[in-house]
């Protein structure tokens, strides 16, 4: 059943190429706003982690039809993390991804100013990973105390403003939910969580290439 899933998709992107569509290269930054969601052995959930303000990069390339159908891939580096503060002593989470997307959407094409989502499922390698405890440092992927990589959902609702037929601007407000347990000790579960906020510049890279690129 999964292996028909996945060829009736892998079908899809290649009509979907196919079709009419304007293909995009797109590049964004993002304020992360991260956090952690935390079960003990217990199945107690803590409510004590703060957000972590860090940020993102993505480049993407993304088609959309006349019917505001949007599909794509994104490849990027994003921070993540948490804080916690217990008494007078203070904790910080420090994670660096490389993640890559792909994102399916729909945009209402009817005005210059055009309303859209997004769902883009991700793969997150993880760079690095410190932990900070008062004034000490431990490298926590080196330790092994949280797994080497991550897998999610990035839901997304923006708007994109038409500039011309050539350039467009994008802002999306987006949750950020991890899937994954990446907490090492058995019976724990640690998961990434968090919202951010994107600014972005989109090229139509067909009505902006030069004619011999064309042919």
């Amino acid at each position: 059943m999964n292996f028909k899933k996945i060829i009736l998709f892998l079908c899809g992107i290649i009509y979907f190429h196919s079709c009419k569509a304007q293909p995009f290269v797109a590049f964004d930054v993002s304020q992360v706003f991260s956090k952690f969601k935390f079960t003990d052995s217990g199945n107690n959930k803590s409510k004590d982690y703060n957000y972590n303000l860090v940020n993102a990069y993505n480049l993407g390339y993304l088609k959309a039809s006349q019917k505001g159908l949007m599909l794509g891939i994104n490849v990027g580096l994003r921070k993540g993390g948490a804080t916690k503060q217990i008494g007078e002593l203070g904790f910080a989470w420090n994670f660096q991804y490389a993640d890559a997307k792909i994102n399916v959407g729909y945009m209402l094409k009817k005005w210059r100013i055009r309303p859209y989502i997004l769902v883009s499922p991700y793969y997150a390698s993880l760079i690095n990973a410190t932990q900070i405890i008062g004034e000490k440092r431990y490298d926590i992927k080196k330790n092994k105390i949280v797994s080497k990589d991550d897998f999610g959902v990035i839901s997304s609702g923006g708007v994109n403003i038409k500039l011309s037929d050539f350039i467009s601007l994008y802002s999306s407000f987006n949750l950020i939910t991890g899937l994954k347990n990446i907490e090492t000790t058995p019976s724990q579960k640690l998961n990434n969580r968090g919202f951010s906020i994107t600014l972005g510049i989109a090229i139509n890279i067909t009505k902006s290439a030069p004619q011999w690129l064309k042919r």
